[in-house]
Order: C-alpha cells, then sequence, then structure tokens
C-alpha cells in the first residue's frame, strides 16, 4: 500500500488563501504602477501642451515694439472693453504688432485666468494708419476678435503669474535688468510703457481623473523688449 497522501481541506483552504493574498498584492502594485505610469503621461501632456501656449504668447509678446522706446505693455485695456483689467500679478494687458513689419498694426491683448484656463482676447485695432505711432491715440474693438486658449489647469497659488522690470540703477554705471527689483502692480499710465521685461510664471495642473492642485508643474519664461544691446553707459529704455 503506498504511504502518500494528499492534503487535508484546512491545508487546501489556507493555500487557497496565501494565493488570494499574492494574488491581491500583486494587483495592487500592478494597478498602483499603471496610475502612476498614467499621471506621469497626463503632466507630460499638460506639460507640452501649456508650453505651447507660453512659447504663444511671449512670440506676441515680443511682437509688441512698435514705438521706439515704449513697452508694448499697458497698465489697463483701453476704452470700452468690459471688463476692465490692469495689468498685475495675476492679469496683464499687451500689444503685439501684425502685418507689415515697416508698417504694423497693433492687436490688444488681455490675459488673464478664467474658469482655471489661460485666456488670451485679442482686440482689434480700430484707429487710423497715421494714429499707430501715438500709443495714446490708440483705439481698439470692444468686442474680441479671437480667444486663444493658452492652457488649462492653471493655478495662481501665492506668487506672481506675471512680473514686470524696468532698466535701474543707471546712476551707479550699471543700467540693466539683471538686479532690477520687480516693479509695483498694478501698473500706472507712468510705469507701464517703462517696463523692458514682463517674467512669467505659470503653474498648472495635469488633467483628467488625476488632476490634483497639489501635483502642479510649473514653466518660468520671459520677454525682454530690447532692440539693441544694452549700453551701461547711457539710459536704457525697452523697445530701443
Amino acid at each position: 500500500m503506498s504511504s502518500e497522501r494528499g492534503f487535508t481541506l484546512v491545508e487546501l483552504l489556507v493555500a487557497m488563501a496565501m494565493s488570494v493574498v499574492v494574488i491581491l498584492g500583486a494587483s495592487a502594485i500592478i494597478i498602483s504602477t499603471l496610475d502612476a505610469s498614467q499621471q506621469v503621461t497626463q503632466r507630460t501632456t499638460a506639460l507640452g501642451e501649456a508650453r505651447t501656449g507660453v512659447e504663444t504668447l511671449l512670440a506676441q509678446l515680443n511682437s509688441g515694439c512698435l514705438v521706439d522706446n515704449v513697452s508694448p505693455v499697458l497698465a489697463g485695456t483701453t476704452t470700452g472693453i468690459s471688463p476692465a483689467v490692469s495689468s498685475d500679478a495675476s492679469d496683464l494687458v499687451f500689444v503685439s504688432g501684425t502685418g507689415d513689419s515697416a508698417t504694423p498694426t497693433p492687436t490688444e491683448h488681455v490675459v488673464k485666468v478664467s474658469n482655471g484656463a489661460l485666456i488670451d482676447s485679442a482686440y482689434s485695432y480700430t484707429g487710423n494708419a497715421a494714429s499707430v505711432s501715438t500709443p495714446s491715440a490708440w483705439t481698439f474693438a470692444t468686442s474680441p476678435s479671437q480667444v486663444l486658449n493658452l492652457a488649462e489647469h492653471v493655478t495662481t497659488g501665492s506668487g506672481a503669474m506675471f512680473s514686470y522690470y524696468a532698466y535701474s540703477n543707471y546712476q551707479n554705471g550699471t543700467d540693466s535688468l539683471e538686479n532690477a527689483s520687480a516693479m509695483t502692480v498694478p501698473l500706472t499710465s507712468t510705469t507701464a510703457p517703462t517696463v523692458a521685461e514682463v517674467g512669467l510664471d505659470i503653474r498648472f495642473a495635469p488633467a483628467g481623473s488625476h488632476y490634483n492642485a497639489s501635483t502642479t508643474s510649473e514653466i518660468d519664461d520671459a520677454a525682454v523688449f530690447s532692440l539693441t544691446a544694452q549700453d551701461n553707459s547711457s539710459q536704457n529704455a525697452p523697445c530701443q
């Protein structure tokens, strides 16, 4: 007679229970790995989309030197545009130039966060060609001709999204933007024309089911309004 014996019922139940525990543990690891991979994919996609939007904004800012020694940044929206917006830490008002580089046409832009998206509303120029060289005479449509969604799930946080800098330290012979302090906001009709650099600090979170404001990504960049090399021996100005 053979001395071999099978598993008892208790042993089979214990083995099955251990198998279930192992399978559940492995499943949890797989789910966690897939979840992390999905979050990385979403953040990478969001970063690419936001970078495209920021590059669009920078290109518009860099085309805004329409008048020598005058910044494209405006203190606020022109008459008739509602609601009125001022250039400050969370909103940006500026002009870009379109058309022939010899006689560009200004377009007013209002960039602000609306419902979690960074929106660029563009307003067409309604003045005549002769007034292009006189910023105080510019007039624009009261309704936007184009509205661009630059980035989704933007979080304003506690820091400034837009920072403004002017040339400083001329008295010390080092008229530069390098060590310039951020200008007081909101900008005024006096300070806005002197803005030589706009710093961008755009924070955003990935879209989808894993949206979480605490897992934001960040893009830092800047537009500098300088057409020639800085000269520390004399007073510099934007669009110079």
